[in-house]
């Protein structure tokens, strides 16, 4: 099962608190002990969570992500790995597709992507700077249906595995008693 994996590997505060430079941390999340806690629903929502924060196309989104996660109670491994989903190689494609899903709904022209990302770097921030409302409109809709799907999906697997042992835990019982039962006819 996911939980088991994600426990054996996942630190516990205590193993953070005897790293030298990261007693701070351990202390933090013995403070925070639902931030590591492998249940349906803190999954669920750091999944959540996690995608919304990487669908802000602003810089430290996993700052955003560890806030999101303290008030909404998420857990914060979980919604760290999904802020991943942006990341240097993929970000460019995601948020241009952002940007044109927003220009769309706001019946704006869109400019493409040899346009936008210009020669230079001071060019691609003002042109960032210029389309900010397609770019944050498309980013914040993209970011929550993408996320409300992670939600529903994380929490369906979640339920489909517990169920699968379930059964799986009844078969195995069920063989054991017709073994024991056999053994007791001969």
């Amino acid at each position: 099962m996911a939980k088991k994996f994600f426990k054996k590997y996942s630190p516990s505060p205590e193993k953070l608190e005897r790293i030298p430079g990261l007693g701070f941390v351990g202390n933090w999340f013995k403070r925070h002990p639902y931030l590591l806690m492998f249940n349906r629903r803190s999954v669920s929502k750091g999944a959540f969570w996690g995608i919304f924060s990487a669908m802000i196309p602003l810089l430290m989104q996993p700052l955003y992500c560890v806030i999101f996660c303290v008030v909404f109670r998420a857990n914060l491994l979980v919604a760290m790995l999904f802020v991943l989903i942006t990341n240097p190689l993929t970000s460019v494609p995601i948020f241009f597709f952002c940007y044109k899903l927003g220009a769309w709904m706001l019946g704006m022209p869109v400019v493409s992507l040899s346009e936008s990302l210009g020669s230079s770097w001071s060019e691609w921030l003002s042109w960032v700077f210029t389309n900010y409302k397609p770019l944050f409109l498309g980013s914040m809709t993209v970011g929550f249906i993408a996320s409300g799907v992670a939600y529903l999906v994380v929490n369906y697997l979640w339920r489909r595995n517990v169920r699968l042992e379930w059964y799986l835990r009844r078969r195995r019982r069920e063989r054991r008693a017709l073994k024991a039962n056999k053994g007791e006819l001969d």
